[in-house]
């Protein structure tokens, strides 16, 4: 334990025992520049044309944001996990054939999952509240269409 220290010496220092006539690591407050010193400035690049981006709402998005939800949906408890497991698989399938072009046979999967979800919210492994937040399948199916 020290004791009878400076109350002006930092507590570091007096527990490392630092000669108490070295030069103190914190500055005065008078000393401190509260703004930091600008380093070089940043180069400017030009903002991304709107037509490079891809659609938000597209359905490659849109199946991202579904396997978002399954998940959430497993770590809240509903959705039994090897269903989610069952449902990422298969949206990451129709992802594929997405973007192969193949927008028949994703379509072909898509009303094949709208079905396993039914199945799912039957069986009682999909909440009610999980099958609505999952209920995105037809909105993916018109925009490949």
């Amino acid at each position: 334990m020290v004791t009878g220290r400076d109350p002006e010496q930092p507590a570091a220092a007096a527990q490392a025992g630092a000669d108490p006539t070295s030069p103190t690591l914190d500055p005065s407050p008078d000393l401190v520049d509260p703004t930091p010193a600008p380093t070089s400035a940043a180069p400017t690049t030009p903002a991304p044309s709107p037509t490079s981006r891809r659609p938000s709402n597209g359905p490659i998005d849109r199946l991202a944001a579904f396997v978002t939800t399954a998940d959430q949906l497993v770590q809240s408890g509903d959705l039994d996990r090897k269903a989610g497991r069952d449902l990422q698989r298969r949206a990451a399938g129709i992802a594929v054939s997405i973007q192969n072009g193949r927008h028949e046979s994703a379509v072909e999967r898509l009303h094949d999952l709208d079905k396993r979800l039914r199945e799912l919210r039957e069986d009682d492994d999909l909440s009610r509240a999980g099958f609505a937040a999952l209920d995105v399948i037809d909105p993916i199916i018109d925009s490949l269409e």
